[in-house]
């Protein structure tokens, strides 16, 4: 099965993007002009505290794989890392959503 439906794993998006792959759909680069992610695998908090860690593996390279997924195009930290246009968030518990709409939509804008 090239999707693996039945799969039951935690990381779903893993097993959507191996779907998406294996049928021939290619990502596309969803970034702001100014290189800020639009789709976060993490909370707002999460990626505005976020810093590459300090301990390396002995090669050098990280041993985290957010680092290493963003390596290519660089990562973005702290205010920079999001863009005003973003879309979404993981693990955002219902009750901050709302909160989360009203900052991002609704407050004006510089």
């Amino acid at each position: 099965e090239k999707c693996r439906p039945h799969q039951r794993v935690f990381a779903e998006d893993v097993n959507v993007a191996h779907c998406l792959k294996v049928n021939g759909v290619v990502p596309y680069d969803t970034r702001d002009s100014a290189g800020g992610e639009r789709y976060h695998p993490f909370t707002p908090a999460n990626h505005l505290g976020w810093r590459p860690p300090a301990k390396r593996k002995p090669d050098g390279s990280s041993p985290d794989w957010y680092e290493n997924y963003n390596q290519p195009w660089g990562l973005k930290l702290g205010l920079e890392c999001c863009s005003p246009q973003s879309v979404a968030f993981h693990y955002v518990k219902p009750d901050l959503m709302p909160h989360l709409n009203a900052l991002l939509f609704d407050c004006p804008r510089p």
